[in-house]
C-alpha cells in the first residue's frame, strides 16, 4: 500500500476475513477524503482523483440515481 504520513492508516475489509484479491477490482479511485467524498455526488470532477481501471464505472457511479 505504499508509504503514508505519520498517523495515517488504511485497511482492506472483506466479509470473509480473508484479504480480497487486488486484481479483482475493475476500477479504483484514490485521493484525499476531501476529494473522495464529494466526487460520487458530482461536486468535483472524477479526474481530480487518481484513477485505475475502467473509468466508465466511476462515471456510472456519479450518474447513478439511487431514488430510481
Amino acid at each position: 500500500m505504499g508509504s503514508r504520513p505519520a498517523g495515517v492508516r488504511a485497511a482492506r475489509l472483506s466479509g470473509s476475513g480473508t484479504p480480497p484479491d487486488a486484481s479483482a477490482a475493475d476500477a479504483s479511485a484514490r485521493g484525499t477524503a476531501s476529494d473522495l467524498v464529494p466526487a460520487p455526488y458530482g461536486r468535483i470532477p472524477v479526474d481530480a482523483l487518481e484513477l485505475d481501471g475502467d473509468r466508465r464505472l466511476l462515471d456510472l457511479l456519479v450518474a447513478w440515481d439511487p431514488e430510481v
